[in-house]
């Protein structure tokens, strides 16, 4: 089996949910500390599996970064947008995101199908608090 790796934001205290708006003001930036960790992580993974509630937002969002380059997520986005993408979805029936497909099934009955996915993927936390993962983290 593939590895997994797990990339999530979290509070000390365990916090990692949204406001009711969807507002992330727990989040903290402190980029000059996380840079080169992310793009060591990006530059080790080839394809970010995600849910599509995620996706809708997640996918144009670094597609507009990766338009500028003046922008300080600039070195992350260009990564983002060119990994494969893989959505988990049980509502869509077709793609609408460049460099991106969609799976409907069970987590790691689709990673082991897939042709061509050798090296690692990064994976979103709805899949673990769902239980979807059935212990196919690495790390």
């Amino acid at each position: 089996m593939r590895k997994l790796k797990l990339q999530m934001q979290i509070t000390l205290d365990g916090f990692n949910s949204t406001g009711p708006n969807d507002e992330q003001k727990w989040v903290t930036w402190d980029l000059d500390g996380i840079k080169q960790y992310v793009i060591d992580l990006l530059d080790s993974s080839d394809t970010i599996i995600i849910g599509r509630k995620l996706a809708v937002d997640y996918i144009p969002y670094w597609e507009e970064v990766n338009n500028k380059s003046d922008n300080l997520m600039y070195e992350f986005a260009t990564r983002i947008v060119n990994a494969r993408k893989i959505v988990f979805t049980r509502t869509l029936d077709r793609s609408v995101w460049n460099k991106s497909e969609l799976a409907a099934g069970n987590l790691s009955e689709e990673i082991n199908k897939k042709p061509g996915w050798q090296r690692y993927y990064r994976i979103w936390w709805q899949f673990i608090c769902c239980g979807s993962y059935q212990g196919t983290i690495d790390r």
